[in-house]
């Protein structure tokens, strides 16, 4: 399965199109839902984006908790920064970024724990560009999916 076939299972079985506002307030006739995807498409999503091994994979909630629970057999969640004992080093997870809060949030509480984030990637980057992170998709992927008529 190529780059290209995976982006397309991946927005054929996560978009949702309706009348939504999403967690950053914005209004939108589609949302991204990371909890629709098959397990299948998992391992190949793992090799494109690549993940750091020097991180422990840490899922931002809901979407990115249910990723990195279903991807990896240790991960670390927020709740054990606040709780300890804590990894040292993590890479941020998350289904979508739209403004980069819950990526700047977490990253707040895992550095105010003297760890370090090492990596922040997501399925989704719709933030057009204004939140660096490495992606699977990007808003420019979605529209171009959604004007074809999917």
């Amino acid at each position: 399965m190529n780059r290209e076939e995976i982006n397309r299972q991946l927005m054929d079985q996560c978009i949702v199109k309706g009348d939504f506002v999403l967690h950053s307030g914005q209004k939108s006739s589609w949302k991204f839902e990371a909890e629709r995807m098959s397990l299948e498409l998992i391992h190949p999503i793992k090799l494109i984006l690549g993940f750091n091994p020097e991180g422990m994979p840490l899922g931002i909630p809901t979407g990115g908790e249910w990723f990195v629970k279903h991807s990896f057999i240790y991960y670390a969640k927020l709740t054990d920064f606040l709780e300890g004992p804590y990894p040292t080093q993590v890479t941020l997870f998350d289904d979508v970024v739209t403004t980069g809060a819950s990526m700047r949030a977490a990253t707040q509480v895992i550095e105010g724990s003297k760890a370090r984030v090492v990596d922040r990637v997501c399925l989704l980057n719709r933030s057009g560009g204004l939140y660096q992170c490495r992606s699977v998709l990007t808003l420019e992927d979605v529209l171009a999916w959604l004007e074809v008529g999917a």
